[in-house]
């Protein structure tokens, strides 16, 4: 250090404090101010200059774990050797995703590897030539141990960003312990938020969400120092969550702002409302209750995460499982139409049960609002038609299980004619296993087939909804005999269907397409 340098670096620092670069050509001009002093980088700097410059600059993958600089000296080379870092990071992504073949690129990849861990070898024998505890060496050894510190950086960055690609990776303490011949400390290298958010980015803009690999990291946020941090743990879940149910990569991949974040939850509820309004014991509700607290079992259910759909959704069935834990026998006969336009509670859906049937714990509160409704509402067989319910396609938020589902009805109804009449009757067969809400009687699905075929059908694609069966299809009194006549629960249980006409055919078609 020359006489003035400290001067020099305190003007130098002054230009380029207070802003913090977001695009290339930001960072471009930090880095040529900082280096004003010396042509030869600068000149370095232009002639690696990407050609679009208004990219926007990736941050680093891990946390800036690196001694506070005491002096101008030391803040100057802390600062131009984090922002290199970040410049040759972004080029080298950027030119090394713009190579076609895989073969190249991982070419490329090794190349730059190589370089990095020679370098930060060469720069970890150097330090050893200081006394660290020498005042004249305070300077040069802080300098020397932030560019050694960075190139660590760099080198695992890169690793992360192409893992897809290469076959053989090293961990941190094989780095450590065989190149730098020191001690790991695992402390010294943790992920940034950057770095997780960065695969949802991967994976949008290659329109490929991998949701064993989204699962993964997921539970690398639980387990980490991040566990903590709601809008990271709600990025994930809500993307998990979206895409198990079928909504669009829009969608899956917008910035989780959420602000259709409260109507996806209030649809999820209402149609889970609907599926429990046609199972009519307390057994049932609790079972199909449990099914779905299965499917949330990627939520991190230690915190309650406002920001998270899913997260919301799993307290909000564990306190309907805590109502009907006290309701096991009760036998229910609800109405959805209670509840469509109010604050979703389940409690308040309770009706008129035999007293013989309710178990001794049932609670003061569910007998005042059972008597409440059935006053409110009595039914008669015929207001039962006016009843709301769905047979429940569990994936049908997935495009692809739904044009499944299609495929399926289609050759069935060509094998054993299972439709009898024309397309049209076969659309709205589709429609009715697939609406949200079905008033019985309202629809006519002419059956072509034998009643013991229709019942084999059935009990094949029962496993496939939350709510067809051989009672909910009486029930819905849309289906009609060859002769005519409207198929009910009974024409159904008498129909002998352990080995139906053609059922080798019909199995083919279950295995091919569901």
């Amino acid at each position: 250090m020359k006489a003035n340098a400290n001067d020099r670096f305190v003007k130098l620092l002054a230009k380029v404090m207070g802003t913090t670069p977001i695009v290339a050509f930001q960072l471009q001009e930090q880095l040529e101010t900082l280096l004003q002093d010396y042509p030869t980088l600068v000149k370095y700097l232009r002639e690696e200059k990407l050609t679009d410059q208004s990219l926007p600059l990736m941050e680093h993958f891990y946390e800036m774990n690196i001694p506070q600089h005491k002096n101008a000296f030391q803040q100057f080379y802390y600062l131009v050797y984090m922002q290199e870092t970040l410049r040759y990071f972004n080029t080298f992504v950027i030119k090394v995703d713009e190579i076609l073949w895989d073969e190249d690129k991982v070419f490329q990849i090794d190349k730059a590897l190589a370089a990095i861990k020679v370098l930060t070898i060469q720069i970890n024998d150097t330090i050893k030539e200081y006394d660290q505890n020498s005042p004249d060496n305070e300077n040069i050894y802080y300098a020397l141990s932030v560019a050694r510190f960075m190139l660590i950086v760099l080198y695992f960055e890169i690793q992360d960003y192409y893992s897809y690609l290469m076959e053989n990776t090293i961990t941190p303490k094989f780095f450590f312990q065989n190149y730098l011949h020191t001690t790991y400390d695992n402390t010294i290298l943790k992920y940034s938020p950057i770095y997780y958010e960065n695969f949802f980015w991967k994976m949008y803009h290659s329109n490929a969400f991998q949701i064993d690999i989204a699962l993964s990291f997921l539970k690398k946020i639980k387990d980490s120092h991040l566990n903590k941090n709601l809008w990271l743990l709600a990025r994930y879940e809500n993307g998990i969550f979206l895409f198990l149910n079928g909504y669009s990569e829009k969608t899956v991949f917008n910035d989780f702002s959420l602000d259709g974040g409260e109507k996806i939850f209030n649809e999820k509820k209402q149609e889970w409302h609907i599926v429990l309004d046609g199972l009519n014991t307390g057994y049932k509700r609790i079972n199909f209750i449990n099914e779905l607290l299965d499917q949330l079992d990627f939520v991190n259910d230690n915190i309650n995460n406002k920001k998270s759909i899913p997260s919301r959704l799993y307290r909000f069935l564990l306190q309907q499982k805590e109502v009907y834990s006290n309701q096991l026998n009760v036998t229910f006969k609800s109405d959805i139409s209670l509840y469509q336009n109010q604050t979703i509670s389940l409690e308040a859906n309770f009706v008129e049960t035999k007293p013989e049937d309710a178990p001794h714990s049932q609670s003061t509160t569910a007998e005042n609002s059972t008597q409440k409704i059935a006053a409110k509402k009595s039914k008669t067989p015929e207001s039962e038609l006016n009843s709301k319910f769905q047979f429940g396609f569990r994936e049908k938020r997935d495009p692809k299980k739904v044009e499944a589902l299609k495929d399926c009805v289609l050759s069935l109804d060509r094998t054993i004619n299972l439709l009898n009449e024309d397309d049209e009757n076969l659309n709205r067969l589709i429609e009715l296993l697939l609406s949200p809400q079905i008033f019985p009687g309202t629809q006519r699905i002419n059956i072509g087939c034998e009643t013991a075929q229709f019942k084999y059908v059935i009990n094949k694609l029962e496993p496939y909804f939350y709510n067809l069966n051989q009672k909910s299809i009486g029930w819905s009194q849309c289906f009609f005999s060859k002769k005519g006549n409207v198929i009910n629960a009974q024409n159904l249980y008498s129909s002998n269907a352990e080995n139906p006409k053609l059922k080798k055919e019909m199995d083919d078609i279950f295995r091919e397409f569901l």
